[in-house]
């Protein structure tokens, strides 16, 4: 469909403020119309836009209408302490629970020195029970590929991940193992601020004592795994106890 202008009318008092223009367009087509708009010369204060007709008005609608004031945000809770924690969404749908090779026991059935690395867990072959376990077993029930470890020498939670699988009692204690390191080196050798001609440099090779004496000091001379415990107030966080 085309269009084309037939006539343009102009009244000729050009003394009068109510000059206007009629425009006849002709629509050319199977179902054309023909059609006249009115048009107001610029700055009449009729003026409404570029096809001169009003804009059509919004709808009101009352505050209450979108029912805001029922979407804010929840009242604060002054009793609890300004830097607690906002409690993660559950892992599971149900009640997780941990290997019985990392639980918390007077006699847990790993022997494992924190500060030798995951390579020196050895099971307690004097119980029957370890007869059947193995550090490639879930680390929980129901298995997950997520965990979260609180432990005493460090603020910052430990987080054993493996996407796509699940978790086993041998990522627990390497993750374990790295975080406490991790923390150990940090303590005893803080990152130097490095420039353009003093690139950071590598460790020496007395670092690694140096490394063994922060965990033993982290540590505070408890080296052995003591096992998980979970946490009294977080859902799915478990705590490290040492001995």
């Amino acid at each position: 469909m085309s269009f084309s202008a037939i006539s343009t009318t102009t009244t000729t008092n050009a003394g009068s403020r109510d000059n206007q223009y009629s425009l006849q367009i002709t629509a050319r087509g199977p179902y054309s119309q023909s059609s006249t708009t009115t048009l107001s010369p610029l700055g009449s204060p009729h003026m409404m836009g570029f096809q001169n007709t009003p804009l059509p008005e919004m709808p009101f609608l009352p505050s209450d209408s979108l029912d805001w004031g029922n979407q804010g945000p929840p009242p604060l809770d002054y009793a609890r302490s300004p830097y607690a924690t906002v409690p993660l969404p559950p892992m599971t749908s149900g009640r997780m629970e941990i290997n019985p090779m990392l639980e918390y026991t007077p006699a847990p059935l790993i022997y494992y020195v924190l500060t030798q690395g995951p390579a020196s867990a050895a099971l307690d072959t004097r119980r029957r029970i370890a007869m059947a376990c193995s550090f490639d077993q879930p680390a929980t029930s129901p298995a997950t590929s997520s965990l979260i470890i609180r432990t005493s020498f460090s603020t910052a939670p430990v987080f054993v991940e493996r996407f796509g699988a699940a978790i086993t009692v041998r990522d627990v204690l390497t993750k374990v193992y790295e975080h406490l390191r991790a923390c150990a080196y940090e303590q005893m050798h803080p990152r130097p601020t490095a420039g353009l001609l003093d690139p950071y440099r590598q460790h020496d090779m007395g670092s690694e004592a140096y490394v063994q004496q922060g965990m033993v000091r982290l540590l505070g001379n408890k080296l052995r795994w003591a096992g998980l415990s979970p946490s009294t107030t977080e859902r799915d966080v478990w705590i490290l106890h040492v001995r």
